[in-house]
């Protein structure tokens, strides 16, 4: 519960039983009481301000709660990041029915979850027969991109602390958790018909190619160089992301900086061009039909990679949902940063390296638009493929799979 207050200045005098944003809430003299977070996050934005005097905030933690909405918006690893908070949920209110409404693309990372009761898409339907009935509805969207003294937090640490729940000790319990079954993996062994790779027994290394937003994404240059080191070492490289990568494409990006983005009508599997900037002779194979290379870009669905991420000996790629996915699963991982500080991502992961492109504009906190200095953010050029391959060797020895830990 929450006493809110609407400042006259702002919203005038408040007659009784006035509704500013929702019918839920209702204030008289200017002053209401909220009983959930969301709607009170939601007046709190608009300009009331939050007066609860420290008797009712003793009196909150009290309540008996029955049922519960948990609004994991935004892309995979936003969502990932409520999985914590809604398991301590659990355990702090015996017998509480946990409701999750989420995207349509994120139902998948909740499924087979013990300490989830139902999770559906939020639709108006949806929302209007949950929230009929709930004690208490958490909405933790913004705080990794509105709140400045939450940005700073890694973001489970700011869920917990606009959640008002204390943060568990232990760090796996501040990791996102999943749960894969028995039909997940023979989705993966049809995908996988006739490709000659199996995940139950090759040495394989996941490679994530991009992120939700071009500011955060490595090279794919870079990409293609890293993946040529680890099949000489021995392992396979499965590629995985959502967009399709056009064949022809030509992503170069050379030492002194210098980036190029170009399209050729026919494909090549070797180039020979002088970089523009520095005149430094660049002869590259491609490298693209190797047998141990396994490309499922665009191939998989959201199941299916985790799924194969599961079983990886190891995980490359940028600050992403996949990155959070690899990490729940504890699978030795690398995540490149650039646009964000490691450390505001990173506090609970263990078996993990994080490598930052650190420059005087990084970290820019940038979540929506592309880089503004070339098609491949500076920052993420910092990281060149042997200090990501020599990271990687470093876990792989630190951290080998063990034939227990296949399926």
């Amino acid at each position: 519960m929450y006493l809110l207050y609407a400042p006259p200045k702002k919203f005038g005098e408040l007659p009784k039983e006035t509704s500013l944003f929702c019918d839920e809430v209702k204030f008289s003299n200017n002053i209401s009481l909220c009983h959930n977070q969301y709607f009170y996050k939601k007046h709190l934005l608009l300009g009331c301000v939050d007066i609860s005097p420290s008797t009712l905030r003793r009196l909150r933690s009290r309540r008996n709660i029955k049922n519960i909405i948990i609004f994991a918006f935004g892309g995979f690893g936003d969502s990932c990041w409520s999985m914590p908070f809604a398991k301590e949920l659990k355990k702090k209110y015996l017998g509480c029915k946990i409701f999750i409404l989420t995207e349509k693309k994120n139902i998948p990372l909740w499924l087979g979850l013990d300490y989830i009761n139902n999770v559906s898409e939020d639709t108006f339907e949806s929302r209007s027969k949950h929230m009929k009935y709930a004690d208490e509805i958490y909405d933790f969207s913004g705080m990794a991109t509105v709140y400045e003294k939450l940005k700073k937090l890694d973001p489970v640490e700011s869920i917990f602390e606009m959640g008002g729940l204390a943060l568990p000790s232990a760090k796996v319990d501040c990791r996102p958790s999943f749960k894969l079954a028995l039909p997940d993996y023979q989705s993966v062994e049809s995908l996988l018909v006739g490709s000659g790779f199996n995940i139950q027994k090759d040495k394989y290394v996941v490679l994530a190619t991009e992120s939700s937003t071009p500011n955060r994404d490595w090279s794919g240059y870079y990409n293609e160089i890293l993946t040529k080191m680890f099949v000489e070492h021995g392992y396979k490289v499965v590629l995985l992301s959502r967009e399709k990568m056009k064949e022809n494409g030509v992503d170069f990006s050379c030492g002194c900086g210098f980036t190029m983005k170009t399209y050729s009508r026919y494909s090549y599997d070797k180039y020979k061009f002088k970089c523009p900037k520095c005149d430094k002779l660049v002869i590259f194979d491609r490298f693209v039909d190797h047998k141990n290379i396994i490309n499922l870009t665009s191939k998989t669905d959201i199941r299916q990679a985790m799924t194969i991420i599961s079983q990886a000996d190891c995980f490359v790629g940028p600050n992403s949902g996949l990155m959070v996915i690899a990490t729940g699963f504890e699978v030795p991982t690398i995540g490149l940063f650039g646009a964000f500080h490691p450390r505001s991502r990173t506090k609970f992961y263990e078996k993990f390296i994080a490598l930052w492109g650190d420059l005087k504009c990084s970290p820019c906190n940038e979540h929506w638009k592309a880089c503004d200095k070339g098609p491949v953010a500076p920052c993420m050029l910092l990281i060149k493929p042997q200090e990501v391959f020599d990271a990687a060797v470093v876990l792989l020895e630190k951290y080998p799979k063990q034939k227990v830990d296949r399926i």
